[in-house]
């Protein structure tokens, strides 16, 4: 009986070596060449899911943001999809709070997403072939900070990537995200002022200084 190829899983495999190895030794080591040494696999094999370096970097970055979007999305939908009870206003701020720090280097984790996030900014800016995950990144950071600043607020959760939060809400949603963007970017140049328990102190600052601006 042939084997069966599960091809979605040898992607996620693939774009697990490209992280590592840019994580490790900066975007211009990642190759496909490199891609493989790392995961094991032939060249071959490699290019049989992505020809170019450019179709490997798509997938990952693609892959990157949905796996920090999953670990939101799990604590407002259950395993069925099914949309999770609202909690009381005291665990939504909590529940908001997660959602900001899926995206700051607290751990090693995230740490190193931000670094292999970063790299891939800077990639962007001479590679047109990234203009279109770098476009969707944007919305779905945007979309996080919405859903954040909603949650803390005790305001309707926007269900649509596109949909603007009302009146003061939105402006505050956007220092938000300069303001997240700011601490990831300090923590993960200047870790040592920055240890994970100072990280949640900001962003619960901001948070909440956000939702005071909204409920004021």
């Amino acid at each position: 009986m042939p084997k069966i190829v599960d091809h979605d899983a040898r992607r996620a495999e693939l774009a697990a070596a490209l992280w590592a190895v840019v994580a490790r030794d900066g975007f211009d080591a990642a190759s496909v060449r490199s891609v493989a040494a790392e995961s094991g696999w032939s060249v071959g094999a490699v290019r049989y899911y992505f020809r170019t370096q450019a179709d490997l970097a798509r997938f990952a970055m693609e892959a990157l943001a949905g796996r920090i979007a999953a670990r939101v999305q799990s604590a407002y939908v259950d395993d069925q999809g099914i949309v999770r009870d609202l909690p009381a206003t005291g665990s939504r701020s909590e529940r908001a709070l997660h959602t900001l720090l899926q995206l700051v280097p607290i751990d090693e984790e995230r740490r190193a997403e931000v670094l292999i996030w970063l790299e891939f900014m800077a990639r962007a800016r001479f590679d047109p072939s990234l203009d279109e995950p770098r476009a969707l990144a944007w919305d779905g950071e945007r979309y996080l900070l919405r859903l954040a600043l909603a949650d803390a607020a005790g305001l309707p959760l926007p269900t649509d990537p596109e949909q603007s939060l009302p009146g003061r809400a939105e402006e505050a949603a956007l220092d938000l995200l300069l303001a997240i963007d700011g601490l990831t970017v300090q923590a993960v140049t200047h870790p040592e002022h920055w240890p994970p328990a100072a990280q949640e102190e900001a962003a619960r600052r901001l948070l909440a200084r956000a939702a005071d601006i909204v409920t004021r």
